[in-house]
């Protein structure tokens, strides 16, 4: 008689996390170890184990920069508006609006390098 397979999420193995620290700030290094952690999207207990592993923790986006990218994510929806137009309508007739919205990407995207 063959196993049967038990449901569920499979076991974490050794990533497992098991060991505890506990650590004591004071409130101005909690105040600090906040505002770290909340300036990068990550829990403090997120935060303090990749500066543990790697050594230091990398905000990959700026303010200004999750701006342009929902601004690029609102242009996505008038791409895909202007898509389903052309097919209905044709692709000379939407010209000009496929033009303008590639300008406006190509603006977003020059301010996202930066």
């Amino acid at each position: 008689m063959s196993e049967r397979k038990k449901g569920g999420r499979p076991s974490l193995g050794e990533s497992k996390k098991t060991q505890e620290v506990t650590v004591f700030f004071s409130k101005r290094e909690y105040e600090l170890l906040t505002a770290k952690a909340s300036a990068v999207n990550l829990s403090i207990q997120d935060y303090l184990r990749e500066l543990v592993v790697k050594g230091y923790v990398k905000n990959i986006d700026t303010p200004e920069q999750q701006e342009v990218k929902r601004q690029l994510i609102g242009l996505s929806n008038n791409v895909n508006q202007l898509a389903k137009l052309a097919h209905i309508n044709g692709m000379k007739t939407m010209h000009k609006q496929v033009e303008g919205i590639l300008d406006e990407i190509d603006e977003l995207l020059k301010k996202y390098k930066k």
